[in-house]
């Protein structure tokens, strides 16, 4: 079973939310989603990391792997999350997205990536 959680970091007026997919490989994986999650508004990003270790202390997240949307909010909270994922010993990785106006998906340093959003949309359609 592979398990991946995907972080949107709001700002202001923005909700952050999480979601939790999970899926077997086969042929033509099904997925599902057991966790969707939306912290209020407001929420500061201390307590969202705190949340965060949480839910990744959940045994059967170990090995899974955290992707960030870092595109509002910047590389500084996204390293934020990283740091106190890993001062919680967290088991798991940590990959950050950058959402471009660009064509093609292309792998940045640090495990970041770079992805158009046309290729999101034509994903999700």
């Amino acid at each position: 079973m592979r398990r991946v959680v995907g972080l949107d970091l709001g700002q202001q007026q923005d909700y952050t939310a999480l979601a939790l997919l999970e899926w077997e490989e086969e042929a033509a994986p099904q997925y599902a989603v057991r966790q969707l999650r939306r912290w209020p508004l407001g929420t500061s990003y201390t307590t969202i990391c705190d949340g965060l270790v949480a839910t990744f202390a959940m045994p059967e997240l170990a090995g899974s792997v955290l992707v960030v949307d870092e595109t509002g909010v910047g590389l500084p909270v996204v390293q934020m999350v990283y740091r106190e994922m890993r001062r919680a010993r967290a088991k798991g990785g940590i990959v950050g997205v950058v959402i471009t106006g660009g064509h093609e998906t292309s792998q940045a340093a640090a495990g970041r990536w770079h992805v158009p959003k046309k290729t999101l949309v034509s994903v999700l359609q």
